[in-house]
C-alpha cells in the first residue's frame, strides 16, 4: 500500500512557498520570505521543518540550498493516488475481516431464520 504523505499546516505552507519560489533557494532567502510575510521564525525553527519535509522525501537539502523534489502537481497527484490506495486497502481489509467472521462460525446460517 502506498502511503499518503501527511505534512503539519506549517509544513505546508513551506511547500507552497517552494513551489511559488521556483527551483532552489538559499534557507536564508526563505527565511526572509517568510519574515516578510509576518513569521517571526529562528533559522533553527524552520530548519526543523526543513528536515522533516527531507525524511518524508518532499524536500532536498544541500550546501544551504532547499528544493522541493516534486512540484505542486506532482505532490497532488500523488495524495490523490496515496488516498485511492488507503480506501482499496481499507476496503480489502473490511473484507477480510468479514470473511473471517463468516468462516468462524460455520452453520451457523441466517440468524433472523434461527430464532423463529
Amino acid at each position: 500500500m502506498k502511503r499518503k504523505l501527511a505534512v503539519s499546516e506549517t509544513e505546508w505552507e513551506i511547500l507552497k512557498m517552494l513551489w511559488k519560489h521556483g527551483e532552489s533557494i538559499r534557507q536564508s532567502e526563505l527565511l526572509s520570505l517568510f519574515e516578510k510575510e509576518g513569521r517571526e521564525w529562528k533559522r533553527q525553527t524552520l530548519n526543523t521543518f526543513l528536515s522533516r519535509l527531507e525524511k518524508k522525501g518532499l524536500v532536498r537539502r544541500e550546501g544551504g540550498m532547499a528544493t522541493p523534489v516534486y512540484n505542486e502537481e506532482e505532490y497532488n497527484v500523488m495524495q490523490m493516488r496515496g488516498h485511492r490506495y488507503h480506501v482499496q486497502w481499507k476496503i480489502q481489509q473490511s473484507a477480510g475481516i468479514l470473511y473471517q467472521s463468516n468462516r468462524a462460525e460455520p452453520g451457523r446460517g441466517n440468524r433472523a431464520s434461527s430464532i423463529t
